[in-house]
């Protein structure tokens, strides 16, 4: 399977994000929370088969620093 490398990834997508970032602070709901996707993964080699998504290694890593932020 390719890889994606993660630096083509955070390119093709950052104006995509900002965006995104952009519309949900203007909705100001706080319901809505921006969860950085780049920020959660420690290792991309190990925990994200394709550079992007997280893989049996990654996912824990994502709900271990998804969790803060969603708890109520």
């Amino acid at each position: 399977m390719a890889t994606i490398p993660l630096q083509l990834a955070q390119r093709c997508h950052s104006s995509f994000r900002q965006a995104t970032a952009d519309a949900l602070t203007e909705l100001a709901d706080t319901n809505n929370i921006l969860v950085n996707g780049l920020s959660l993964a420690t290792n991309s080699t190990a925990s994200q088969t394709d550079g992007v998504h997280p893989n049996a290694v990654g996912s824990p890593e994502w709900a271990t620093a998804i969790a803060p932020l969603v708890s109520v």
